[in-house]
Parts: structure tokens; sequence; C-alpha cells
């Protein structure tokens, strides 16, 4: 059985419009000290989540589709479980 853990840190001021609680996200400078290859406290590791705040300083494009004929059809969120 496949399993995941999803960790959150408080919203954003972008994101706290919707929900109190987001997915964390890990800088590329802290992927060391989260997957242990550099020493550090548990107060250091906890300290990698921390919220991201960008202002919104991001944009969404279309992703270009491609046909494949293997490809399932998508059968929505109960399709996953």
């Amino acid at each position: 059985m496949d399993t995941f853990i999803q960790v959150t840190t408080p919203a954003n001021a972008l994101i706290s419009k919707i929900t109190d609680r987001m997915p964390a996200t890990l800088q590329s400078d802290d992927w060391a000290t989260w997957l242990g290859e550099e020493q550090g406290s548990l107060a250091d590791v906890k300290a990698v989540f921390q919220t991201f705040e960008d202002g919104g300083n991001w944009t969404m494009e279309e992703q270009p589709r491609t046909r494949n004929a293997n490809a399932k059809k998508y059968e929505g969120q109960p399709g996953l479980f």
C-alpha cells in the first residue's frame, strides 16, 4: 500500500484567504538538513519548514496537452483511492 505524509505550516497571506494551513515548502538550501546529510538539532530540522511568503509573485500557464493512446481517461479524485 502506498502512503505519504504532507507536512503543513500556517498559511501565507495569499492562501489564508482560503484556509489556515498550507503545504510546507522546502527551499533547496534546506534539503541537506531535512534529509540528514548535514547534522542539525531537532529545532534546526523543524526550522526548515517555514511559511512560504512570495506575495503571489508567480504565474500560471496552460500546459501543452499531448495525446497518448494508452493514457487512461481522467476519473477525478475517486480514481486516486
